[in-house]
């Protein structure tokens, strides 16, 4: 395909955006990214997605405003209200609990699973897409023998 300059593959999208392809073909589909089908490689089956850069750029400069808006409470703000003259246990121990480290290791691993899928379900998409051009190519291929064979008994 040739490629325009102002436009991004999903891979190139997801590199510059720092998310999966998967993710990104997810927003695609969704509308939460703008982007098109390129020109159809085989009858019947789709291009590959095509993002403008201003659809990259607007939606790296929205999710700068989200991760701007998002802030740190101070510590007064998210304990609990103590009394004057008692001591808080939660500020008297600072280090964290074993029961805060497991969850902590559960996250981290449930992430690193995710991860895991997301790049699965990426490869599979892939393959998908690959199946379904092979598929019409193999049908356009049959329908040119159909028709040859035709010809050749008439």
């Amino acid at each position: 395909m040739a490629r325009e300059a102002d436009y991004y593959t999903a891979h190139e999208t997801a590199r510059v955006l720092g998310i999966s392809p998967a993710r990104v073909r997810q927003m695609l589909r969704s509308g939460e990214l703008e982007g098109e089908r390129g020109p159809e490689r085989v009858e019947g089956a789709p291009g590959p997605w095509r993002v403008p850069a201003s659809a990259v750029r607007a939606y790296r400069e929205r999710r700068k405003v989200v991760d701007a808006e998002t802030l740190a409470l101070p510590w007064e703000e998210i304990s609990p209200t103590v009394p004057e003259g008692e001591s808080s246990p939660a500020r008297e121990n600072t280090t964290p609990s074993e029961t805060s480290e497991r969850l902590s290791e559960g996250v981290g691993a449930l992430r690193d699973k995710a991860e895991e899928i997301l790049e699965e379900l990426d490869r599979l998409e892939g393959r998908l897409e690959a199946a379904e051009v092979e598929q019409l190519a193999l049908r356009e291929t049959a329908t040119r023998e159909k028709e040859r064979a035709e010809r050749l008994q008439a």
